[in-house]
């Protein structure tokens, strides 16, 4: 659809856009990052186009969102890696750095792409613009969509595990 999904100071993206976006990125994890249904793919970065895209990309190609809230430190993001098993990340480039030192402290991740906010320029925008886009997975309403990790703050962040029915149920009742 023409209309419009997303508006922000870098721009405005309609919900085809967001589309072929995201499904480009799912091309990407599946066809050259060997993601499969199941994997957990961590997303680090604040809300922007770029990071609702890969949010969908990583549903349509089967995977796990783990998302990490931005003031996360080095320790509770090696935390959030360990306890989810992530096997794959999407980070944006300005939160590298924790993310780096994190990844030290830890064994499981296999593949990192990186992005430049909402500049169009980053790692993950030139690696799918000559993809075409991952016709999305048939996953179920039972399978794991999302891990929201706790923030900790009473002891070791625990994960929540949200099926897409989860998901999809408050679109429902809207």
């Amino acid at each position: 659809s023409d209309a419009m999904a997303i508006v922000n100071d870098h721009g405005c993206w309609t919900y085809s856009q967001l589309d072929d976006f995201s499904g480009r990125i799912a091309r990407l994890l599946v066809d050259e990052h060997g993601l499969i249904s199941g994997n957990r793919v961590l997303l680090r970065g604040p809300n922007s186009y770029t990071m609702f895209a890969a949010w969908f990309g990583v549903l349509k190609a089967g995977g796990v969102v783990v998302a990490t809230m931005p003031l996360l430190r080095p320790g509770e993001i090696a935390t959030v890696i360990e306890r989810a098993q992530i096997s794959h990340a999407i980070v944006d480039s300005r939160f590298i750095g924790d993310f780096r030192q994190a990844v030290e402290q830890t064994h499981s991740i296999k593949h990192v792409i990186k992005y430049d906010g909402d500049y169009g320029r980053g790692e993950l925008e030139t690696r799918t613009a000559p993809l075409q886009p991952l016709p999305p997975l048939d996953t179920g309403r039972d399978d794991p969509a999302l891990i929201a990790f706790t923030s900790g703050t009473t002891g070791v962040p625990k994960g929540c595990v949200q099926f897409h029915r989860d998901i999809l149920a408050p679109c429902d009742t809207f």
